[in-house]
């Protein structure tokens, strides 16, 4: 008992301890979690009533599975009178439901969960328990949602959401033309926003996580306020953590992907004409190319060697200039 006591004490103090004890198939070969993780992970743990976190990170680098843990650790830990409503948006609902059905399976089948907390799957009670709408043995509900659709039902006009996740809502697709990424600015803001829990020591949170995808997407948007905002020593109602892959030429998770591996996957993007988009998945930079002075997509590369200088690539801009760059 000494022993159940001291993990359930650790895991409620900590979602990277509570991630390798319940979650172990995810959490376990993250054992040496990186800064960014533990930096995040006590942010979402922490969560206030009213919280704008918003969480831009390289694709593969866990920002997903951090929100799903913080999640099953706020349905397992909270108070009982503290019910939770809280809608998983996505880019597609498809996409959001793969993600309720991961809350939905460590529910029902977590051998470690269910010692520890009980029977929590909702069905067992005669709760909702659908593939998009799940209300617990506690009470607490969650909805799985794609970008741009209705938060709530006409039998659900008074019903607000305590907690709402935007996880990659924003894709190519969905942010091509201008009139498409205005339209989802536009619904974050007259959609997501007043579908939010306004009580008093209540309000709604927000978790914004994904990779930048375009120049004027709503993510970049948030960025570029941040950085001014800071610039000019005023608040920023948004709680940004930014990562790029490399930062100051180190690797800022180098055990699942070190130097080495970046590099083989920027010369994977190289090969295929594709250079822009190691820089948009892994480095959060989503550039304007089609006003940029020299087009990433002239560039071509060669495995010429060169007398004075070695690992050279050959550059055409739009004027035929000739130029040698190095490759980093």
């Amino acid at each position: 008992m000494k022993e159940a006591d001291e993990i359930l004490s650790n895991s409620y103090k900590d979602l990277l301890y509570f991630g390798r004890a319940f979650l172990p198939k995810d959490f376990l070969n993250k054992s040496t979690s990186p800064k960014f993780h533990k930096l995040i992970a006590k942010k979402l743990i922490s969560t206030k009533p009213g919280a704008r976190i918003c969480n831009i990170l390289p694709r593969g680098f866990g920002k997903s599975i951090l929100s799903k843990a913080a999640i099953l650790h706020k349905m397992l830990f909270s108070p009982k009178e503290e019910q939770q409503f809280i809608a998983w948006i996505a880019e597609e609902q498809g996409q959001a439901i793969d993600h309720l059905k991961y809350i939905k399976t460590h529910l029902e089948v977590n051998k470690f969960i269910r010692y520890y907390f009980g029977d929590m799957a909702g069905d067992t009670y005669g709760n909702r328990w659908t593939e998009k709408d799940i209300v617990t043995a506690k009470g607490d509900r969650m909805i799985a949602k794609g970008t741009s659709q209705r938060l709530r039902g006409r039998s659900e006009l008074d019903v607000r959401y305590t907690g709402i996740i935007l996880d990659d809502f924003e894709s190519e697709l969905n942010t091509k033309t201008p009139e498409r990424r205005a339209e989802i600015k536009k619904w974050v803001v007259s959609t997501i926003y007043p579908a939010l829990e306004e009580s008093a020591g209540r309000e709604g949170w927000i978790w914004l996580c994904g990779t930048i995808v375009h120049f004027d997407s709503f993510l970049q948007m948030i960025y570029d306020g941040y950085n001014e905002a800071t610039d000019n020593g005023r608040t920023y109602p948004w709680d940004l953590t930014f990562y790029r892959a490399i930062e100051n030429d180190k690797p800022i998770w180098p055990e699942q992907f070190s130097k080495e591996k970046l590099a083989a996957k920027k010369r994977e993007f190289i090969e295929a004409g594709l250079v822009n988009k190691f820089a948009q998945e892994y480095m959060n930079d989503a550039r304007d190319v089609s006003t940029a002075a020299f087009k990433i997509d002239r560039i071509q590369y060669h495995a010429h060697e060169f007398k004075s200088i070695d690992r050279m690539a050959y550059l055409a801009t739009t004027d035929e200039m000739l130029l040698y760059v190095e490759l980093q």
